[in-house]
């Protein structure tokens, strides 16, 4: 064995190297370390190695600013704009509200129920419908309210013009008074977009002032979601409307779940649901479904069961588009404006349902039990809060005829699955195998039908889900992580 003696005396190590009677001997003295030092060939080599450290140094500082620089930023997912995150609500603006006891509803009325569109339904934004005098597109009717009073309303909820192109152009196709004029002026006093109702395509006046409208507007709308100003079309030859004219218009009405049959089923609107989402995803404008008008009966009244009513609002609410409702539609309104109506779309000049019925809601919000005005409620808070609501991917699947069900997912947001079951017999299903693989083996209820018996917060299987017969549920989850080609 070695045995190392060092002396700090000289600074000289020695070591006994056993067996062999000899001792090596390792030393360094201080001088000869202060020699070796101040050597040209040591003091070059360190000199070296100290500009190496600090060009390796700075090569590597500056490979990061290269990379941060280069490298492409997340991409920033579009928010939506203000008409794509709230359902827009068509009010009939003398049927509404009436503030000073003359029998007709007016703007002052509208601002004076703020309160219940803004807080009890979740309402950002108003289309108001009979607003405009027909004789001056700039003016509002008699008896209305004046432009102060618009202005105050525009200041406190999003407000959408309909302007009835029937009564700015005539029969020759030309224009009957100067609704550019009327698009400045109102813009100017608030408005925050326009519906163009009636528009005909193949009306020369039509065809040529879309363009200058649109030109019109977008030179003075914001970038801002916020401010953005909506331009949308509405005619009732809807589905003959070339594509080409999204270039002009941020959305288009459709009126296709009004054509849908009193007792219609999964194979009646899966079609219309799947192509709205296919629409809504690949064209610039977006299509957005109408279910209520003052010229057909009113939703309640249109559908059998009640249970088809509401899983058309829960779709509806909860889709990839707009959710446009026709006041009182939310509570289940009656007809009482002594027009014949059918479930038949049909042009009824001066259209409406007749006075709201203020009455009725507040005797609907003292009921304990479920309600379609306590669902809707419940909707229309979901479509203001959830992320994946607003702007996640739809996956829409038919069910074997029978059971429709629809997914909204969002990384990094909880997802959700609307599943209705259209047969009067249980019917199971498996969401995670039919629709996404994203869906976990559970999920937790968030609101029902009314005529569910299952509590909220249950949590309930997603790969085996029973569903009742008439049953809408809605059921939340957190999404799974999947390759992209393996998500449906």
């Amino acid at each position: 064995m070695q045995e190392a003696k060092f002396s700090t005396a000289d600074a000289q190590m020695e070591i006994d190297m056993a067996n062999t009677g000899h001792a090596l001997s390792i030393s360094l003295t201080k001088e000869e370390v202060t020699t070796l030092a101040n050597e040209p060939f040591w003091m070059a080599l360190r000199r070296i190695l100290f500009m190496l450290f600090w060009i390796l140094w700075m090569a590597m500082l500056i490979g990061s600013v290269v990379i941060i620089t280069l490298t492409p930023k997340c991409v920033k997912l579009k928010e939506p704009f203000w008409y794509e995150s709230s359902p827009i609500y068509r009010i009939r603006v003398d049927q509404f509200a009436d503030s000073n006891g003359d029998g007709i509803g007016d703007l002052v009325g509208i601002i004076n129920k703020l309160g219940y569109i803004k807080d009890d339904v979740s309402m950002r934004a108003v289309t108001l419908e009979g607003l405009l005098d027909e004789n001056d597109a700039s003016v509002i009717r008699p008896k209305l309210g004046s432009p102060a009073e618009f202005k105050k309303l525009a200041s406190q909820i999003k407000v959408i013009i309909r302007v009835p192109l029937g009564e700015v152009v005539n029969e020759l196709n030309t224009p009957r008074h100067d609704l550019e004029t009327a698009i400045i002026n109102w813009l100017e006093a608030g408005a925050a977009g326009f519906i163009l109702d009636e528009f005909n395509f193949e009306s020369t006046a039509h065809r040529n002032g879309l363009p200058r409208w649109h030109t019109l507007i977008a030179n003075l709308s914001s970038t801002e979601t916020s401010g953005k100003i909506l331009l949308a079309l509405s005619t009732h030859n809807f589905q003959t409307l070339p594509d080409t004219y999204c270039r002009y218009a941020d959305m288009v009405l459709n009126y296709d779940m009004i054509n849908l049959t009193p007792s219609y089923d999964s194979s009646e609107l899966y079609p219309l649901l799947a192509d709205l989402t296919e629409k809504n995803r690949t064209y610039s404008c977006r299509d957005n479904f109408v279910l209520g008008t003052g010229e057909i009966t009113p939703l309640g009244d249109r559908f059998q069961p009640r249970s088809r009513v509401e899983a058309l609002l829960i779709f509806n609410m909860l889709a990839d588009a707009t959710p446009i409702v026709y006041y009182g539609d939310e509570f289940g309104k009656k007809d009482t404006s002594g027009e014949e109506k059918s479930g038949v779309l049909k042009h009824i000049v001066e259209a409406h349902s007749g006075i709201m019925q203020w009455h009725d809601i507040e005797h609907i919000k003292e009921h304990h039990e479920p309600n379609q005005y306590k669902l809707f409620q419940k909707l229309a808070k979901l479509r203001l809060n959830e992320a994946s609501i607003r702007t996640g991917v739809t996956a829409v699947r038919d069910l074997d005829s029978t059971v429709l069900a629809m997914a909204r997912i969002k990384p990094g947001n909880p997802g959700f699955v609307i599943v209705s079951n259209f047969r009067s017999q249980t019917t199971a299903v498996s969401l995670r195998t039919r629709i996404s693989k994203q869906i976990p083996a559970q999920g937790s209820v968030v609101l029902t039908s009314t005529n569910s018996k299952k509590p909220k917060d249950a949590r309930l299987p997603l790969e085996d889900l029973q569903v009742e017969g008439e049953e809408t549920l809605v059921l939340q989850f957190i999404p799974e992580v999947v390759e992209e080609a393996d998500r449906h």
